[in-house]
């Protein structure tokens, strides 16, 4: 009888045990469906969320690369920017030759390539500055060209002159007509002593380019020199 009892309240209790157990799986399974009812709700916000985060990467890249355009090349008449012109940039390096003997520059490393239909160009490196720059080399020289213009410098100006209205904070380069300025150049008498406005941006050109550039595959002197000099008064 005693037996009988005992066994009597287990199976009591483990029926009251299993309906608490169930009323806890339905409500596990309600939240749940809650859960999912909200889920689909926000469906469309949840979408909106996952492309945004898919699309970051490509953006942040995007804006990186704007951020890091090494120049904006326009025609200074119009303008409108110039697609097609070629820049090179030349870095170098200060070589001591001893004591009491002075320095003399060296090139490091050379890199061109051509402005965009936007008239930005872009050259890895141009314009970050090493941390430590024991041998105070100079910073780095950019060079634009494009045939009908007249060949820009970072650094001096043709024919002569030197460049102060570029650099990290202004980098716009603004080409000008190689016949206006030449047809100035003629006026001003710049020519006197020094050949015509061709030989004259010639012998620029000759300041600014670096002998040893070809060796880093260089092909702007090739497209420099290819331009044809049909100009009468630039021989």
């Amino acid at each position: 009888m005693k037996k009988f009892f005992v066994l009597t309240l287990q199976v009591i209790a483990a029926g009251r045990l299993g309906k608490v157990k169930r009323a806890q799986q339905f409500q596990t399974i309600k939240t749940l469906h809650k859960g999912y009812g909200l889920v689909m709700e926000n469906r469309p916000v949840l979408i909106t969320l996952l492309l945004l985060f898919l699309c970051l990467p490509f953006a942040s890249c995007t804006a990186e690369k704007n951020a890091e355009s090494t120049a904006i090349v326009i025609d200074a008449e119009t303008g409108a920017p110039v697609e097609g012109a070629v820049a090179l940039a030349q870095w170098y390096y200060v070589s001591f030759l001893g004591l009491g003997l002075g320095s003399t520059l060296g090139l490091e490393k050379a890199a061109e390539t051509f402005s965009d239909r936007k008239g930005q160009v872009f050259i890895d490196g141009f314009w970050k500055s090493k941390a430590f720059n024991w041998r105070n080399n100079p910073k780095p020289r950019l060079t634009i060209y494009k045939p009908g213009y007249v060949l820009w410098d970072s650094k001096d100006i043709c024919p002569f002159g030197k460049r102060t209205d570029f650099d990290e904070k202004n980098r716009t380069v603004k080409l000008l007509k190689f016949e206006t300025e030449a047809a100035r150049w003629l006026k001003a008498g710049y020519d006197k002593g020094r050949g015509g406005p061709r030989q004259m941006q010639d012998s620029f050109y000759n300041g600014c380019y670096d002998s040893e550039a070809g060796k880093f595959g260089i092909k702007f002197q090739n497209i420099f020199y290819k331009y044809p000099r049909n100009f009468e008064l630039m021989s």
